[in-house]
């Protein structure tokens, strides 16, 4: 089951990876979808190796790899806080190897409600 959170945990990074994109770009009318990721500093688009969620911010060491302008902390953040949303869910359900499915009220609906309101 440790490896089945795992996973979950690493989805959670690359949907909060997503929601940075989201975060960034709706504000501004761009396309989430359509576009690739690039560094707001000097616009060039990031490769796959750049896109790794946290780890590539560790490696970097918080700079882009191109214009070495600063990253800001709200890109891991927002990918660990969402890491670790779909870890608690996950577990929250299987905890002790019960399902618990009179959680549902306080996992899809208390959950996402505080942590869109913790992003404004």
């Amino acid at each position: 089951m440790g490896f089945f959170y795992f996973i979950v945990f690493i989805f959670g990074l690359m949907v909060g990876s997503f929601l940075n994109s989201i975060i960034y770009r709706l504000p501004s009318g761009e396309s989430f979808l359509i576009q690739r990721s690039y560094c707001p500093y000097c616009k060039h688009k990031l490769s796959w190796k750049d896109l790794i969620p946290i780890f590539s911010f560790l490696i970097l060491k918080g700079k882009c790899r191109y214009c070495q302008k600063k990253i800001s902390w709200q890109y891991p953040l927002i990918e660990l806080a969402t890491g670790i949303l779909f870890f608690l869910v996950l577990w929250n359900f299987f905890h002790r190897g019960k399902f618990r499915p009179h959680r549902l009220f306080v996992n899809f609906y208390l959950f996402p409600n505080y942590y869109f309101s913790f992003m404004i």
